[in-house]
């Protein structure tokens, strides 16, 4: 009898939750990395407005949102995980 060239279903269900896994782990360090940026924004965007600019203190807490909203959207998302079960 010939052997399948299929990956056995355990096989595969390890390979699954690896890939998954060191996605997850890639993203919590991304999310990290953005969030750190999004308080650095923050933190010039404090000092320019006691500098009183206004417009430059504006503009960085925007970047620093913008940071803290690609933040939020990393990691697993509910399809992924309904679909995985």
């Amino acid at each position: 009898m010939a052997k399948s060239l299929e990956p056995e279903p355990s096989c595969t269900a390890v390979h699954s939750v690896l890939v998954h896994t060191m996605r997850t782990l890639s993203a919590t360090g991304d999310k990290a990395k953005l969030l750190d940026k999004a308080r650095h924004f923050f933190d010039q965007a404090e000092s320019r407005s006691r500098e009183g600019d206004l417009k430059q203190a504006a503009e960085l807490i925007v970047r620093g949102l913008h940071c803290e909203h690609r933040a939020a959207r990393l990691g697993p998302q509910v399809l992924q995980l309904i679909k995985s079960s």
